[in-house]
């Protein structure tokens, strides 16, 4: 199941690498995949998309997250959405990552992106603004929403002050 998000004539692009990708031949400013950081950026945007991404859904569909995420939604919203997510697993090889394992494991993989980001020159995570910001900055805007799961990401000073840097871009038009 994917969602469009990007329409240029005819084609429809739904896959968030696969924009990246096309928008990169329409001469993306700043590039996506600066040059001779390609597979560096590629790589390290994977690793957001399917490591930090599942850590921050375990964190973030936690009860005391979602009773403050959907505080203001109706009983059967909610129960349509929880629908909606449980079709997502049905039958397919998906498996979620427990929560007590995405504690256990958050403080190491927000250190370690600490770390980086002190010792970086420039105000992203390669230098300059690339792909690898964006798919990283996502999950943690994702935990930003609510004031259970922030506190994961403001612990973390540098990450903070990048994610306001990468934020800074706006969500396209």
């Amino acid at each position: 199941r994917k969602t469009p998000v990007l329409q240029i004539g005819a084609d429809i692009y739904c896959d968030t690498a696969l924009i990246a990708r096309r928008l990169e031949l329409e001469k993306a400013l700043p590039a996506f995949f600066p040059e001779g950081q390609e597979m560096i950026v590629a790589t390290f945007a994977a690793w957001a998309d399917l490591v930090v991404f599942q850590h921050a859904v375990s964190l973030v569909f936690q009860p005391e997250s979602i009773a403050v995420r959907f505080g203001n939604m109706s009983p059967e919203a909610i129960k349509a959405f929880i629908a909606d997510r449980a079709g997502l697993f049905s039958g397919g090889s998906a498996t979620r990552l427990s929560a007590e394992q995405a504690r256990h494991q958050w403080p190491t993989l927000m250190a370690r992106l600490e770390q980086q980001l002190q010792r970086e020159q420039g105000d992203f995570l390669f230098g300059e603004p690339s792909i690898a910001d964006f798919a990283l900055a996502h999950p943690l805007w994702f935990l930003k929403a609510t004031p259970v799961t922030s506190p994961l990401v403001d612990a973390y000073p540098a990450v903070s002050a990048w994610l306001g840097r990468v934020m800074g871009f706006g969500h396209g038009a």
